[in-house]
């Protein structure tokens, strides 16, 4: 306990928790204790929450993603904004509903394979600041991406991509995709569920990193009975 008065500098320490300092040499850590109507901490003042989520203009702050994941599950048009880099203990699961996660500038880890599946409702993924990333990988029943950088494997049985940057991009058996924008290290779907131009929207296709139209009738299956591509950018076909 201390018994004397002692006036603190905080510094977040990114583990959940703040050192004080006082001139005098007074050292002391504690926890950080959010507020849900700012997202500070009550101590510290550091902004400490995962995630917000405005509903009739009014923002309320959660200090887990999986906290505003609970509140948004089963939802319609719930947008969860990403406030600071975060890590989930396993697969974010959205029974149903509608929602869209705002990257925000920030990443999402997981601690499994996963970040994001959602069993019947759907997911929209987009980045409105720039620079936002998923470092495990997103599946799921509807899953539509507008931007953000994605890490690993990116599949859906209805997977919509409008923009961003892919690492792996699979459509397997039950999988459908249709894409109009976005960069792709490596992208492919498995001949038993159709062509690499079933992948794209009407009026599109890819191109190399040259920019170059890429003739995908030319690409022949791998010994897994894959169609593959990498290194490719999908955009509107140009007209002569």
């Amino acid at each position: 306990e201390l018994t004397e008065v002692h006036k603190f500098t905080y510094t977040d320490n990114e583990d959940g928790t703040h050192t004080g300092k006082c001139v005098c040499g007074v050292e002391v850590i504690g926890a950080h204790t959010m507020s849900s109507k700012t997202g500070d901490c009550t101590i510290c003042n550091t902004l400490v929450a995962a995630a917000s989520i405005t509903i009739d203009t009014v923002k309320t702050y959660y200090f887990t993603f999986e906290e505003a994941v609970a509140y948004a599950n089963d939802k319609e048009d719930t947008v969860i904004v990403v406030e600071n880099d975060c890590t989930v203990n396993g697969s974010v699961d959205f029974e149903s509903g509608s929602v869209t996660i705002d990257l925000n500038g920030k990443a999402i880890d997981s601690a499994t394979n996963y970040i994001f599946h959602n069993a019947d409702g759907s997911i929209t993924i987009r980045d409105s600041v720039g620079g936002g990333r998923t470092v495990k990988g997103v599946d799921g029943s509807t899953v539509i991406i507008e931007g953000g950088t994605h890490a690993k494997t990116v599949s859906g049985k209805n997977l919509i991509v409008t923009g961003g940057n892919f690492a792996f991009v699979r459509i397997s058996i039950g999988d459908s995709a249709t894409i109009s924008g976005g960069s792709f290290e490596d992208i492919g779907i498995i001949r038993s569920v159709g062509t690499l131009a079933d992948m794209l929207a009407d009026g599109y296709c890819f191109y190399d990193k040259d920019g170059n139209v890429v003739d995908v009738s030319t690409i022949q299956t791998d010994v897994y009975d894959w169609y593959n591509l990498s290194n490719v950018t999908v955009g509107a076909i140009k007209e002569n």
